[in-house]
Parts: structure tokens; C-alpha cells; sequence
């Protein structure tokens, strides 16, 4: 098992079966006495009167803070190919899904939380309820209870906290077996250098880039409303390991996070597969509605996949140019060029129909923005232009002042020689200070 000050490399990513907490949740006692054996004459009591100090482990029992859930997938509210995907939740803390117990047997190390899925024929419209806290273990006609006993804070607070009663016989055909509940959680630890970058805080805590996954065991309802629900198991062991029956009847879970997506619309391969089965010779119709003739510049551009959008210029004005998106099904020549130093490098101009190609501009201008919104890119670019302007006044004041010089066509030693010119360039800091040094020998040695 990793350890929270295990290092990890930039990219990379750790997986663990659990980071499971010295204690879990509850109130412990410590007993501390002491006993005395004694011979001689001097006789010392041999028991002393036992000392017990009592705490309290806490954790998260009927609600999550917001600031403990990192993400949910699927995305709240969205619509998507999601027929093949595990709804998942991921936690900022690693330990959370260990920190309550199952049951009260002694090593019950299982996870206490648990992501039901219920679509829309499964989830009826009161199964969702608003109680409160002191009285989620009040019994009820009909709804079975976990086995779980509220502290003396709980009893009395008045907070509302969110249960789902559902058909016992349905938790009973879709909970996880006590064997599988180890294999829907998992912790995780991930590169958080830049994402912790300007909180010296976060880079001291060894927990940084620590996150905890409960998936679900259910696939969603194609074409319906699935609602996923993070709900607690503390107290339903004995259901889970089936040495409870509850054959009738409703069962109350705690529910600590819900969220609903619906299963819509193909998958990206799906719709590449039917792009495929699909796919004809491009085509593109041509209007012209002066019925002049068309040249055969514009009617080869089109052949090609181009169209005519509108261009706004560096000087201002507006023009129509052409342009061809990469995907168009259509082969051109790739140009000689392949390195521009501004997206107006990469402009062409079509002769035949004497407007621009900005095609490759556009592509220019977008890889531009793609590579400045990466922190890790423009870090490095930032760093490389920092070091060059350093390093090369530097070059050009050696090159200057010790190489040989050509004056009227004779050959001059050089201004310094370069064992002189180390301790300079050493003692200088400033790029300017050394710059204007070198033009002021550079001056003198033309008189």
C-alpha cells in the first residue's frame, strides 16, 4: 500500500484498493493502570485505580460538504452515449469511503459508500424524502432502518438531511454482495503541481493529488432518466451479507449525493460507423444568381473542398478569402513550407481568383491558442526566451571583441583576449551594463 508522501511523476498516475484510516468513525476509550510487585519489609500497594480517557473519531455520516466532491460522471443534467459507462463519483479525501463501518464487527474494512442507480420505472416521485437528522431512526410502518445508533448531538439536531426509500426486494436485486463492495472503491493519486502551483498551502500537504472513486455496479437505461445516488451502508451489513431478511416493505438508505443524466443520442464510434456506411463523393452545389459564368479558378476551389468566408485583415479592411477545414474528404498538396513565424506567413494567394487561402493561417492561429492555454508549454516557452535573451548578448560581446577584425582590409588582432574577458562577463549581472561595455570597446577600437 502507497504511502501519502509517495512521490509521483509529472503525467503519471498512481491506483491503490484502498487507503483505508487508522481508526474509522465512533467513540473510543483509553484505559491506562498500573500494577506494583514489591518484597521487603516496606509493603506498596499492588493495584492502583484504572484511568479511562474517552474521544470521538468523526466523519461525515448523513451529508457530504461540497468541497469533498471533486466530480461526478456522468456530468449532472447532460445528455450522451453514456449506455456503456459506470456512474462514478471521485472524492477530494482518500480515506472517506473507509472512514464509517458497515457493520460493528470488529476488521470490517468494507466501503460505506455506495452509488445506486435507478432509472425512471425504478424511481418513483416520493422515494426521494426531506427528514430530520434526529429523526431518520424513527420507526416507520412499512420502511426498514439500518442498524445504526445516533450520538446525543445527532438526537437533537434539527438539520435536514435527504433518504431514499425504495422496494426492498429491488435494493435486494441490485445491492453489492459484501465481496464486491471492495471492487467499487479504489483512491488514486494524481500530479497536482499545477494545479496546486500558486498554493504554497496545498504543495505542504501530503494529501495533495489524494482522491478517492466509488463507481456504481449498474450500467444505465438506454433512453431514460437514470439518477445516480451516493448513499451510506453504515448499518445494512448484515443485509448486504445476508443474514437479515427483509422480504416486504421499504428501505430508507441516506442518501449523500444525487445527480441525473439520460442516455441519448450515438457514441463517437458509432457515428463514425455510420459516417462510413454512409459516405458518398463530396459534392458542393454552386449558386450564382447574376448567371454570369463562373471561372474555373472558383469551380476547381470548390471541387476542392473550399468556401468563402469572411476575412478581417491586419490593416483593417474587410475581404472574402478561402478557406478548407482539415476534414473535408478531399486530397490536396501539402505546401513546401512548414514552419511559419506568424499566422500571415502561413497566408497564400490563389492567382486564379486573386483572394487568399487562410487555411493554413487559421490552423496556425488556433495551434497558437491551444499551445498558450497549456501551462506546462508555455511554461517552457516562457523559460527558453528568458535563457536565449541572456545568453546571447554574452555570445555576440565574445564574438565582438575576441575574434580577429578586418579593418581596410587588414586583419586586426582581436580587442581582448577571451582569458581577459571571463572575470568581466562574471562580474557583470545586467545584460544592458554588458552591452553597452561592449559597444563602448567596440567604438574605441575603430579610432
Amino acid at each position: 500500500m502507497l504511502s501519502s508522501n509517495d512521490k509521483i511523476d509529472k503525467g503519471t498516475l498512481k491506483l491503490q484498493s484502498f487507503s483505508r484510516p487508522p481508526l474509522t468513525a465512533g467513540t473510543y476509550t483509553v484505559n491506562a493502570g498500573m500494577e506494583v510487585n514489591s518484597t521487603g519489609e516496606q509493603k506498596v500497594p499492588a493495584n492502583f485505580n484504572n484511568i479511562g480517557l474517552s474521544f470521538t473519531i468523526t466523519a461525515p455520516r448523513f451529508s457530504l460538504e461540497t468541497a469533498l466532491i471533486h466530480s461526478v460522471f456522468p456530468l449532472a443534467g447532460s445528455k450522451g452515449a453514456y449506455e456503456a459507462a459506470m456512474p462514478h463519483i471521485i472524492l477530494n479525501r482518500k480515506t472517506l469511503p473507509w472512514e464509517c463501518a458497515v457493520t460493528n464487527k470488529d476488521g470490517d474494512c468494507r466501503p460505506w459508500l455506495y452509488v445506486l442507480l435507478l432509472n425512471e420505472q425504478e424511481l418513483t416521485k416520493d422515494a426521494v424524502k426531506e427528514i430530520k437528522l434526529k429523526e431518520v431512526m424513527n420507526p416507520t410502518a412499512g420502511v426498514s432502518l439500518p442498524d445504526i445508533k445516533l450520538t446525543d448531538e445527532e438526537k437533537l439536531k434539527d438539520d435536514k438531511i435527504k433518504v431514499l426509500e425504495i422496494p426492498a426486494a429491488l435494493f435486494k436485486s441490485i445491492a453489492p454482495l459484501k465481496d464486491e463492495l471492495d471492487y467499487l472503491a479504489h483512491t488514486r493519486q494524481v500530479d497536482a503541481t499545477d494545479r496546486y502551483n500558486k498554493d504554497k498551502e496545498q504543495k505542504k500537504d501530503n494529501n495533495a493529488g489524494w482522491l478517492s472513486v466509488l463507481a456504481g455496479n449498474r450500467l444505465p437505461t438506454v433512453g431514460d432518466l437514470n439518477t445516480a445516488f451516493l448513499v451510506s451502508l453504515e448499518g445494512y451489513g448484515s443485509f448486504i451479507d445476508n443474514t437479515r431478511t427483509i422480504a416486504t416493505g421499504n428501505v430508507r438508505l441516506v442518501v449523500m449525493k444525487q445527480w441525473a443524466f439520460k442516455v441519448q443520442g450515438a457514441s463517437f464510434s458509432n457515428l463514425l460507423d455510420q459516417l462510413n456506411g454512409n459516405a458518398q463523393d463530396f459534392k458542393m452545389e454552386i449558386k450564382n444568381p447574376a448567371d454570369k459564368p463562373l471561372s474555373t479558378g472558383i469551380i476547381n476551389a470548390v471541387k476542392f473542398g473550399y468556401t468563402m468566408v469572411n476575412h478581417g485583415r491586419r490593416d483593417g479592411k474587410q475581404a472574402a478569402s478561402w478557406y478548407r477545414g482539415p476534414l473535408v474528404p478531399v486530397k490536396i498538396s501539402v505546401p513546401a513550407v512548414h514552419a511559419y513565424k506568424s499566422a500571415d506567413n502561413a497566408l497564400r494567394l490563389d492567382k486564379d481568383t486573386a483572394a487568399f487561402d487562410i487555411s493554413y493561417a487559421a490552423a496556425w492561429q488556433l495551434g497558437r491558442f491551444l499551445a498558450l492555454e497549456n501551462p506546462g508549454f508555455f511554461g517552457g516557452i516562457s523559460n527558453w526566451k528568458n535563457t536565449f535573451k541572456q545568453e546571447k548578448p554574452i555570445s555576440i560581446a565574445r564574438d565582438l571583441i575576441t575574434k580577429p577584425r578586418i579593418v581596410d582590409r587588414e586583419e586586426l588582432p582581436p580587442i581582448i583576449n577571451l582569458q581577459d574577458l571571463e572575470p568581466t562577463i562574471k562580474e557583470i549581472e545586467s545584460d544592458e551594463v554588458l552591452t553597452d561595455y561592449v559597444i563602448e570597446l567596440w567604438n574605441r577600437s575603430k579610432k
